[in-house]
């Protein structure tokens, strides 16, 4: 189903633009980041202000789902004429991400999750629906009322 995703996805401006490079944190700035956000989310839920986390496709990448722009991203490869590979939308089971982003959640330290991703693995590790909101849908809910795709 990946090798296909693409021919799914409606035209829209700067689709398949690729080519930007991707930034690496040294390991020393990826522990102060993590810091960093370890405070932010104790003084968060310290003051019961709620905290909203958005996801995009690199949460999925740990389910063995393609992104789009990375070195074996879906647009990366069709501008090589060639597809990507991954698991079927079907059987692809929630990662580490989504299992941490849930376990915040139940800690209480999450209040919204909102995805971009529309693989629907936010509601399989079980992510409350009243809780997710799903910016581009979900593959497995919606139907196109012009095509029931």
């Amino acid at each position: 189903m990946t090798s296909v995703y693409e021919s799914l996805l409606s035209e829209y401006p700067n689709k398949g633009v690729v080519g930007k490079p991707e930034i690496r944190d040294t390991e020393t700035e990826i522990i102060e980041k993590l810091r960093k956000l370890a405070a932010h989310f104790r003084d968060a839920k310290s003051t019961g202000k709620p905290i909203f986390v958005l996801i995009g496709a690199g949460v999925s990448t740990g389910s063995k789902l393609p992104d789009f722009r990375g070195k074996h991203g879906v647009w990366t490869l069709a501008a090589e004429g060639k597809s990507a590979e991954g698991v079927d939308f079907q059987v692809a089971r929630p990662g580490v991400s989504h299992k941490s982003i849930l376990a915040l959640h139940k800690a209480g330290y999450i209040k919204t999750v909102i995805t971009q991703n529309v693989d629907g693995l936010d509601r399989k590790v079980g992510i409350p629906v009243e809780d997710l909101i799903e910016v581009h849908g979900n593959l497995f809910l919606e139907v196109c009322l012009s095509c029931y795709r």
